[in-house]
């Protein structure tokens, strides 16, 4: 099995490790997952957008720079769960990209 194939078949359990804690300490595996999806292009990222302090987020997209947030239709009054979703989101554009790259 080659380095990006071990890689690849880790992000599932890195994935279900940050649901479980998406505050909480996390190990290197994951911190190196989460540092890039973080990185790269700010365009088109899912982000969450404070609608009511410290009790309502909403769904966002990156735009160009300079450009207002994309305001989604997503609501959420559960930070952690708002913060699972925007993983999740990020998590599917980065398979999604690697299979771009893999083509």
């Amino acid at each position: 099995m080659t380095e990006k194939t071990q890689a690849g078949s880790a992000l599932p359990a890195l994935m279900q490790e940050f649901c479980e804690a998406p505050f909480g300490e996390h190990g290197h595996a994951l911190r190196r997952l989460m540092l890039g999806l973080r990185s790269g292009p700010a365009c088109g990222k899912f982000v969450l957008v404070e609608v009511e302090p410290f009790r309502r987020w909403r769904l966002g997209r990156l735009r160009d720079r300079g450009q207002p947030v994309e305001l989604l239709d997503t609501y959420f009054d559960d930070l952690e769960e708002a913060e699972r979703s925007v993983f999740r989101l990020r998590y599917v554009d980065l398979q999604e990209s690697r299979r771009e790259v893999g083509t």
